[in-house]
């Protein structure tokens, strides 16, 4: 009704239409009070008559009056485009810092060529070491304008490239880049890996080999506490190593031999400082068990026969294992381990004929401290509600492989659909600057020609994962049961700050989020936060298969025996890189996981094993299959036990943290501050430190190193190495992404007509506008009542 009466208006839209709903109760209470005589009189019937005509007429002028009324109250409006005249001026952001040294210079002749044609203003980073290149572009962005890079975008400080692509989308301003010209070679190593290990456990260490120029194959040589463990000429980007060390101080150093640009960057330093094995305490009626046997490798192991007082018994260890014991057990130390796991620690509930539905624990006040709760995480028909939105923007038209990002994301959106349960209800939104519906939610079975309309999906526009979101959480606000949203995108929007608010209404909402990257350049980063935010999953094109277990028909796999240990969220500290885990099992016990926990591993029946969640500062999980006495023995093999120890790992956190005096210092960069953490009963003294208190245990204080190598602070060693300028040396990857989403361009050197043109463009914006309409609808409304009042004027003189 609205939308007609708008076009006959020739109206764009209505702002609050809602007004327009009081018409019809005003109607019926003019009718009302038109036509009822308050005060009875006789009169003449020609006198009634005439009475009656000026009723209507009444009646009738007063609906159109108030309903103009209400129709200015309700604000229609038309968009306007009014041509926005911006001043053509040219904002260069010159970067000036050392990894610029390895390109050819340009910044200097392509400002003089454009001051010639066009208004410039320049800032410059030039600080040597330090990219701000965030800083720096932010103090050049205005409304309308542009911005010029001359930078190969390696930021080690201040905003992230891509928040100022944000902020600059949002001011309608243009990023553009000038492609740089490699003039030196050079190589840059660095390590990665863990700095504090435990005693005698093998650990991986990884040397990151960056090149710029011409460079195949270079010499790498990495030393372990002064013995060479590897030296070979490769043309690898990382090299791996594995080292297990004994208790105390160790350094690791790694260096390229080469004769390129920087010779600073040709080494790097690593300190590594070993510490003894954590204790952990296992409660296990059965002494037997193969779990105690499995920790003993890696940890110090106290078997509990009972517990008695937690708060002291507990004091000594990082975290406790409940292995198959019954709640009625657990049910009066409650209070204790509460208190315990909020402190910091951990906690690992095991599986079992006596645990979790076996064992009582449905609505015990121990289940309150789990991840899961006890029950069959099947699902009835019509509770599960998903929407699948789908990325139809311009950036899904690059290409993957040998098709279009978008022709695979339409693929992808056919496969989830094929592989959904029948009995769940189902939606479709394609989105690009806006949402779009395609389907709305109804039983999957009772979808018609759904796949046809996915297939003819064009890509175009821009990319707003926000709109999308936004669409689907609207669909799912009115609907009952579980509320899921599948995302199939490549990342890139142009406001990731609203995804990211959208996905934390969707948190708030009961929705969870699972997010599929497709494209090579998907930013994934993005897409595993949006998952994230909603206690999601975010899944790369390749593992699609794993959606099947959450919203498939799989209730065929639980009729099988034995049932596959099943990985689904390969994003976690636990589950990376596992890839080689294979197991099967013979049981496991009914549980679901709760709303804020993250389910990480399942049976390929989509029944939980490994579920995970914060408690206060600790850490609970819940392993809802059996030590590997009856069901789960394949899980404690070399390989697949990998999964159960970093699951430890990952409840006892900082395997120093309750030494009662420790030193823990940080590599640093030289000449940038480092912070100095001790940890002791009384404040340390040194004169060359100033120490504050952290807590009651804890003192911090900062420490400048003045050159690179290895130092020692109180016993406790660390590296310095060459500034992080020079780690990275190259265009950042990300550079053209950032360009791209606020409408930019990459310019050659040589294209100083285009930057003046562009720049000119750009300066003259259309701007669409809303603009209110209400005066025709109040001056129509006061001609109409000052004709009424004419009308009656006139027919009481007759």
């Amino acid at each position: 009704m609205f939308e007609s009466l708008l076009a006959m208006l020739r109206m764009d839209g209505i702002e609050s239409p809602e007004y327009l709903m009081v018409l019809v109760p005003l109607v019926f209470l003019l009718f009302w009070l038109l036509r009822h005589d308050f005060v009875k009189i006789k009169e003449e019937e020609g006198t009634r008559k005439r009475r009656k005509h000026l009723q209507w007429f009444t009646l009738i002028t007063r609906i159109i009056i108030f309903g103009l009324l209400l129709l200015a109250l309700a604000t229609p409006f038309v968009h306007q485009e009014n041509l926005f005249q911006g001043d053509p001026v040219v904002h260069v952001v010159v970067d000036r810092t050392r990894s610029m040294d390895v390109f050819s210079p340009v910044a200097d002749d392509l400002i003089a060529q454009l001051k010639e044609r066009v208004d410039v203003e320049v800032t410059e980073i030039d600080e040597r070491d330090s990219s701000n290149i965030g800083h720096a572009v932010l103090s050049q962005l205005r409304p309308f304008e542009s911005v010029v890079m001359i930078s190969d975008g390696q930021a080690n400080s201040g905003s992230e490239l891509g928040d100022i692509g944000l902020y600059a989308s949002s001011l309608n301003a243009t990023i553009n880049a000038v492609e740089l010209e490699e003039a030196h070679t050079d190589v840059s190593i660095s390590l990665i890996g863990p700095r504090k290990v435990l005693d005698g456990i093998p650990n991986d260490f990884f040397a990151s080999v960056k090149r710029v120029g011409a460079i195949d194959k270079v010499r790498v040589i990495i030393e372990v506490d002064g013995e060479e463990v590897y030296n070979e000429v490769t043309a690898d980007e990382i090299i791996k190593i594995s080292e297990a060390f004994v208790t105390g101080n160790h350094q690791i150093t790694a260096r390229v031999v080469q004769d390129d640009f920087f010779g600073e960057n040709n080494v790097f330093y690593k300190a590594v400082r070993s510490v003894p094995r954590p204790k952990i305490a296992i409660y296990s009626e059965d002494p037997a068990s193969p779990l105690i046997t499995l920790f003993k490798q890696q940890y110090q192991v106290d078997t509990l026969s009972s517990l008695s007082d937690v708060q002291s018994q507990l004091t000594p260890y990082y975290a406790l294992v409940v292995n198959n014991i019954a709640a009625e057990t657990l049910d009066a130390h409650v209070d204790g381990l509460t208190n315990y796991i909020a402190e910091g620690n951990g906690l690992l509930a095991v599986g079992g004929r006596n645990s979790f539905n076996y064992g009582g624990y449905k609505f015990s006040e121990f289940e309150t401290l789990l991840p899961v709760q006890t029950g069959k995480p099947g699902k009835q028909e019509g509770d599960v509600n998903v929407v699948v939105v789908i990325d139809i923007s311009g950036s899904t038209g690059s290409s993957f492989g040998d098709s279009a990002a978008v022709d695979v994301e339409k693929a992808l959106a056919l496969n989830v659909l094929a592989d959904l349960d029948p009995n769940h209800r189902l939606g479709i939104v394609a989105f690009n600057t806006e949402a779009h519906l395609v389907s709305p939610i109804s039983f999957k079975y009772e979808k018609i020609d759904v796949e046809d309309r996915v297939a003819r999906l064009q890509d175009g526009g821009g990319t707003n994962i926000h709109a999308g979101l936004g669409k689907a959480i609207d669909m799912l606000l009115s609907q009952s049961g579980s509320k899921n949203i599948i995302l199939i995108s490549d990342g890139k929007t142009q406001n990731e700050a609203q995804a990211l608010e959208f996905a934390k209404l969707a948190s708030n909402e009961g929705i969870r989020i699972y997010t599929i990257g497709v494209g090579s350049s998907t930013d994934d980063e993005m897409m595993e936060s949006i998952a994230e935010l909603t206690t999601g999953i975010y899944f790369k094109a390749t593992e699609l298969s794993k959606l099947r277990i959450l919203f498939g028909d799989i209730e065929s796999e639980r009729n099988k025996d034995l049932l596959d240990v099943v990985i689904l969220n390969s994003n976690h500290f636990i589950t990376q890189n596992l890839n080689d885990v294979s197991a099967k099992i013979a049981g496991f016990n009914q549980v679901a996981p709760k709303t804020t926990a993250n389910m990480l591993v399942t049976t390929s029946a989509g029944d939980p094993l490994i579920t995970i969640w914060r408690f206060g500062l600790g850490r609970v999980a819940a392993l809802s299959t059996d030590d590997g006495l009856q069901w789960a023995g394949e899980l404690l093999s070399a390989t697949n036990s990998k999964l159960l120890l970093r699951t430890m790992n990952y409840l006892i956190g900082d395997p120093d943290r309750l030494a009662e005096n420790s030193v823990d210092v940080f590599d640093a960069r030289i000449n940038e501050p480092t912070e100095l953490l001790v940890r002791a009963d009384a404040p340390p003294v040194a004169r060359e430190y100033t120490f504050y208190r952290v807590d009651d245990t804890t003192y911090s204080a900062t420490v400048v190193p003045e050159q690179v190598g290895y130092a020692d602070v109180l016993g406790a060693r660390f590296a310095t190495n060459y500034p992080a300028e020079l780690q990275f040396l190259g265009v950042n990857e990300d550079l053209d992404k950032v360009v791209a989403s606020t409408g930019g361009k990459l310019y050659e050197v040589l294209q100083v007509d285009d930057i003046v043109e562009d720049t000119r463009a750009h300066a003259r914006r259309t701007v669409r506008n809303k603009e209110p309409v209400r005066a025709p609808f109040i001056i129509a409304a006061m001609l109409l009542f000052l004709l009424e009042i004419a009308v009656r004027r006139l027919l009481r003189k007759e």
